[in-house]
């Protein structure tokens, strides 16, 4: 097959495009595109598929939603990268004037003049933007994926880190693209030496290209189809196949001509072929139509299995590689091996638009990631259109620059060598300053400044897990890791006449703990239960955590279904409080009346609903369901320490982020339904105090109001505590 479709008008293309790069000192984009047209053997269709692949990646890390499957641009860099570049290592070990050699010194060279420029100029510019926007912990990190990205090593440091791609902290990596150059590097480190032993061994070279290329093919399906699909994504050896296609195009193209013409004039000298043409278009085509219209279909059908891939294709489908990654490689190939003679190849892809992000396409690549990630960290979430819509102009016009004015006088010229050797030794430099500064000085000053911020002020203190005595006396089973409770003193007086107000829930319900026990001209007593992923229904828990912690943590809700019972039974006790974190029950929550029950998560959860609404019913308890304050897409911890942000917010956060929350939505949708048939319970929408219509708030009055990403600090809880007040005094004077 691979023999077939590399005919078409492929067979001076390596030559061409090598030529033309290594000729062209254009200092213009004019100059430039009236060489290229000047340029007989020049491909432009090839320049045109790079933009496609390039302008895909772009478009998916700016707006993944527009191109879900915009990310195997990268696979099809590969097949294009293997497809030129293995031309250079096939002439030298071909060439009559030098047999066998490889010119390996030269072939570096070239990578080199190639590569090094443009990833220089990246990385100095993340080196220059993190040490003035970046905390000390963000810059840690960006110094290690400096190391990494100019060592070529990206992909192996990424899988050992998360071995994710597609999650949301990638995001906060500005190197994170680099994973690709490391598997392009790392590829032509063995695949030259490889060539080289199948010389010397006078093996037949498409048979063990196309070995080679199938063994790293099903190591990388046998990884996905294992669930290794991070390991199948980064590891070199499981991407080979992806670059080896393009060689096996390439060696067929310039090797294997004088079969495939014979074949070619075979398929279109025949009946068959006479008869399809006939049937379609009623008429008798010249041989010459005739491999027009294959050239035609070959680049027809490469460019609709690509458009397919980047619809259909998804980044957490959990099959990627694998055999998916066939789909941007196969329409890769069928659009090289189609030729510049083809309709789509020549009027699309040879247009000047495509031609020009095509010529910019490596350094476009380079600089579009570190851009938008920047816009990630700075912002502490996802940045908002505008900025990812700047960080991509911004992108374009920098590789423009970078093309035209960086890369031309060290690629060109003369003392080429010299330039390399040069090259070299600034990436080298640059790498050994990633080690350092991650190694040896940031982590002192990321510990030096965590301290600072807690001598400094109580920003961060947490106001819940509060556990004290009283409480712990009546109820000795609660002490177990990630619970709170307290209790006043004196509502454990028989004598006393105050009002008890009690609260239930989790962590969420805790976090009111601080505000209301320091709530000044209190009249009434208060006790709050909290147990961490505890849903606040009477006999039930949530299954959040894992095996090592279920038994302690059913231990403690049972000691909260007890204090639960008392609560009932106590006439003083006029206001139950109920709140909770949606989603610690959100996927998994048990019945401990009924452990094997079969219902759903949304039956069981309008069981818990009922079954507590109901007891507090049957005993007097006006109820206050407190719906959910928002959890953080920002790091409240960051949003204080840093100075400079992009957009016009201060610690703030798209108001859609909270009201698009599912687990807030279907929690509090069950709540409301269950309450249509009481008359005694209340909601309260804490949220209306933090968010306006476009935006959801950290701070107050100067004041932060989290401790993390979930809950409030102690000001957060005061803030708070005085609307709860208001509630609970309407509630008691119902």
């Amino acid at each position: 097959f691979l023999l077939l479709i590399s005919s078409f008008g492929t067979k001076k293309c390596n030559q061409s495009i090598i030529q033309s790069i290594n000729q062209s000192r254009a200092s213009s984009l004019k100059s430039l595109f009236s060489f290229l047209k000047s340029n007989p053997n020049y491909r432009a269709d090839i320049d045109g598929l790079r933009a496609i692949a390039c302008l895909a990646v772009v478009l998916y890390h700016a707006f993944p939603n527009r191109l879900p499957g915009g990310f195997i641009g990268v696979d099809i860099f590969f097949v294009i990268s293997g497809f030129l570049i293995s031309s250079i290592l096939f002439r030298n070990l071909f060439n009559p004037k030098t047999p066998g050699k490889v010119n390996i010194i030269d072939f570096y060279v070239r990578r080199i003049k190639r590569i090094f420029p443009a990833l220089i100029a990246v990385l100095l510019f993340c080196i220059v933007i993190g040490n003035i926007a970046f905390l000390p912990d963000e810059y840690n990190k960006l110094a290690k994926h400096i190391f990494g990205g100019s060592t070529y090593i990206s992909n192996i440091m990424l899988f050992k880190e998360s071995g994710e791609y597609f999650n949301e902290s990638s995001n906060l990596k500005p190197l994170l693209h680099l994973w690709s150059l490391g598997v392009e590097e790392q590829f032509y480190i063995v695949f030259p030496i490889f060539l080289w032993l199948l010389y010397k061994s006078k093996l037949n070279f498409l048979f063990s290209l196309i070995i080679f290329t199938l063994i790293s093919f099903f190591l990388n399906k046998n990884a996905v189809t294992h669930g290794l699909t991070s390991k199948a994504f980064y590891m070199p050896w499981m991407r080979f196949w992806e670059l080896s296609s393009g060689a096996i195009l390439a060696y067929a193209v310039n090797y294997y001509s004088d079969f495939i013409s014979s074949l070619k004039d075979k398929i279109t000298n025949s009946k068959t072929t006479d008869l399809i043409t006939k049937i379609i278009f009623s008429s008798r085509f010249t041989k010459e139509n005739k491999q027009n219209l294959i050239a035609n279909a070959l680049s027809f059908f490469g460019i609709a299995t690509i458009i397919i891939g980047y619809a259909v294709i998804r980044a957490d489908s959990g099959k990627f590689p694998g055999a998916l990654a066939l789909v941007p490689v196969v329409g890769a190939l069928l659009i090289i091996a189609a030729g510049p003679s083809a309709i789509f190849n020549r009027y699309v892809l040879s247009s000047r638009i495509f031609v020009f992000f095509g010529l910019i396409s490596y350094p476009l690549y380079l600089w579009h990631w570190p851009l938008i990630s920047i816009g990630y960290i700075i912002e502490g979430q996802k940045p908002y259109a505008w900025i990812r819509a700047i960080a991509v102009i911004l992108s374009i016009l920098l590789a423009t620059g970078t093309y035209l004015f960086i890369e031309p006088p060290l690629r060109y010229g003369k003392h080429l060598k010299v330039k390399a050797v040069a090259l070299l030794l600034v990436l080298t430099a640059i790498g050994t300053y990633g080690f350092t500064e991650h190694k040896y000085q940031y982590t002192q000053k990321i510990n030096s400044n965590l301290q600072l911020s807690k001598e400094k002020d109580r920003t961060f203190e947490a106001a819940y897990r509060i556990q004290d005595n009283t409480c712990l006396s009546k109820y000795p089973n609660w002490k177990v890791q990630d619970t709170g409770c307290y209790i006043d003193p004196e509502s454990l007086d028989v004598n006393s006449n105050k009002n008890i107000v009690a609260v239930f829930g989790d962590s969420k319900a805790e976090h009111f703990m601080y505000g209301l026990k320091n709530l000044p001209n209190r009249d009434y007593l208060i006790q709050t239960f909290g147990v961490s992923y505890k849903v606040p229904f009477y006999n039930f828990m949530s299954e959040l955590c894992g095996p090592g912690c279920k038994n302690q943590f059913l231990t403690a809700s049972k000691e909260w279904d007890r204090a639960f019972d008392d609560v009932l039974r106590n006439e003083k006790v006029k206001v139950v409080i109920l709140s909770h974190a949606s989603a610690a029950s959100r996927n998994n929550i048990l019945d401990t009346s009924d452990p094997s029950s079969k219902l759903s998560v949304e039956q069981l959860h309008r069981v818990g609903a009922k079954r507590t609404f109901d007891l507090l019913k049957q005993f007097n308890k006006q109820v206050i369901v407190v719906q959910e304050t928002p959890y953080l897409p920002i790091d409240p911890k960051k949003c204080v320490m840093r100075k400079f942000r992009i957009s016009a917010g201060n610690c703030s956060f798209d108001r859609k982020i909270f009201d698009n929350f599912e687990a807030r939505k279907f929690y509090d949708g069950i709540m409301q339904d269950a309450a249509k048939n009481y008359d005694n319970i209340t909601f309260l929408d804490l949220s209306k105090y933090l968010c306006d219509e476009k935006y959801c708030y950290l701070n107050k009055d100067g004041k932060i109001l989290y401790s993390d990403g979930a809950h409030f600090n102690i000001y957060g809880s005061t803030y708070f505590a005085k609307y709860l007040d208001q509630a609970i005094k309407t509630v008691l004077h119902k």
